[in-house]
């Protein structure tokens, strides 16, 4: 793929939520590594689909590699990752959407099954 599918891609499963993350600086899609600052690339074996950079003045900040993306569904599963494990929900939501899913979850258990059972 390449950085404007890559970016489509996202755009079609995030809707906004995508464009702020890009617009804030938290996601940065990428051609490929080598678009990247020669310190960052000297850390990647050359296998990733993207990483998360924490240290100034790279991050934090996830990049994606659109030339490893495989399709659609690939380059949504890195954003997932990528935000959602190494930026963190809460950070990404704000304190006040993140309390509002924690509540709809915790409603749920008593409902949902599968909910309860994770």
């Amino acid at each position: 793929m390449d950085v404007s599918g890559v970016r489509a891609a996202i755009r079609a499963q995030f809707g906004a939520g995508a464009d702020l993350l890009q617009g804030a600086g938290v996601l940065k899609v990428v051609g490929s590594r080598d678009d990247l600052d020669p310190a960052l690339r000297r850390n990647i074996t050359g296998t990733e689909k993207a990483i998360y950079v924490d240290t100034p003045p790279w991050g934090p900040c996830s990049y994606l590699f659109a030339d490893q993306a495989l399709d659609a569904a690939d380059a949504g599963h890195s954003v997932l990752h990528e935000i959602g494990v190494h930026y963190g929900l809460k950070r990404m939501l704000g304190e006040g959407q993140y309390r509002a899913i924690l509540t709809k979850v915790a409603a749920s258990e008593a409902s949902d099954p599968e909910i309860a059972a994770a």
